[in-house]
């Protein structure tokens, strides 16, 4: 069995400074995300694709290490509601998204706070200066999106890249 990956591309947020979705009241409806979604081009999943793997970074100035930012991953089927999987907090570490600034950092820890996916979502390679990762199993949806949320990084952002086992 191999494992294709493609390469990583641009999570463009939902909403930076959003608030978080209201899953208990409207919020919880295909037009609030899908219109949001087609506004920042939320990526259409591959077909091809069983899983993803997704990265988060952030900036703060100059003193970026440590400072966190709050994420709330959502996904849906084509003609079905928003779903929410999960939510959590990002804290950003030493590396460099682009190492002339130093500005940008990567995340290197990925906590989850709360998760009511089919598969269990637990981070890899977090809190240790080097860059935690979120695999998400996809379990058949057609489009995946972060809502992203600064409470201590001036910008949010985040990257995915879908993997298959073939």
């Amino acid at each position: 069995m191999a494992t294709k990956q493609a390469e990583y591309l641009t999570l463009k947020p939902l909403g930076v400074d959003d608030t978080a979705i209201d899953w208990a009241g409207t919020d919880q409806t295909t037009d609030r995300v899908e219109d949001k979604g087609e506004t920042v081009d939320a990526p259409k999943i591959p077909v091809w694709a069983d899983a993803a793997v997704i990265i988060m970074h952030g900036e703060h100035g100059s003193a970026a290490e440590n400072k966190t930012m709050a994420w709330e991953l959502v996904g849906w089927r084509y003609g079905g509601p928003a779903e929410y999987l999960a939510h959590g907090t990002a804290i950003l570490g030493t590396q460099a998204v682009v190492a002339a600034t130093q500005t940008e950092l990567w995340a290197d820890t990925i906590a989850i706070t709360g998760q009511a996916w089919l598969g269990v979502l637990s981070p890899v390679d977090s809190g240790n200066d080097r860059i935690a990762k979120l695999p998400v199993d996809l379990y058949g949806l057609s489009h995946i999106a972060l809502v992203m949320q600064k409470t201590t990084t001036t910008t949010t952002g985040a990257k995915i890249a879908f993997i298959a086992e073939i």
